[in-house]
């Protein structure tokens, strides 16, 4: 090929990715116009329940995104779940915002986790990842930003915590993306979470 046909080639292909990179984003800001945003659960956000603390930091699934009470959302469900598994009362307080990205619930931990002797939690459960996919942020930097917020975890609670990270849902079945959306999403949505993944497991001790 010459290289005229070939510089051609390759400015159709830039301007093509640059169109497929426009609607997306355009799509995206359309889905955050028009979704509706549902509040997070009401009620009080820390309970005490017993000697075992479950704390709870992330996104709108960790902040109970339109469920009633914080009870029945993340950190109500599984501190029953704990208990039940542990034949002990679990006590849980929760730092969940809506359209957190990694990097903001890293800060969210830095701000707000409790620390030292007696007040650090005893579970650590995170759910990030939805967001950074919705803004579009890389493979590269979201794992650069999960491994940023797992150091901060550790170095906060000095390793003593049991750390969960809650896997990334299947986007590609929200219902309020658009059929291309779904499926780009969809796929994101795998891909970080097997990132996730690898990162868990190599921290494993």
């Amino acid at each position: 090929m010459a290289s005229q046909d070939l510089g051609r080639v390759l400015r159709i292909l830039g301007a093509g990715a640059a169109i497929a990179g426009a609607y997306i984003v355009g799509e995206c800001i359309y889905v955050r116009l028009v979704t509706p945003r549902l509040p997070p659960a009401g009620g009080e956000r820390k309970k005490e329940r017993g000697p075992v603390k479950l704390y709870v930091a992330g996104d709108s699934v960790a902040s109970g995104c339109g469920i009633e009470a914080h009870d029945m959302a993340c950190a109500g469900v599984h501190a029953d779940a704990f208990g039940e598994e542990l034949a002990v009362g679990v006590s849980y307080e929760v730092y969940g915002k809506i359209g957190y990205t990694t990097r903001q619930i890293q800060k969210l931990c830095e701000d707000k986790l409790p620390r030292g002797e007696g007040k650090r939690p005893d579970i650590i459960m995170i759910s990030t990842g939805v967001n950074d996919i919705i803004t579009l942020s890389s493979s590269a930097k979201f794992r650069r930003n999960l491994e940023g917020l797992l150091d901060t975890v550790d170095e906060l609670t000095e390793s003593h915590s049991l750390v969960i990270m809650l896997g990334i849902p299947p986007m590609g079945m929200f219902t309020a993306l658009p059929p291309l959306l779904q499926l780009i999403c969809g796929w994101r949505a795998r891909h970080f979470d097997a990132i996730m993944g690898d990162v868990c497991s190599s921290r494993v001790r």
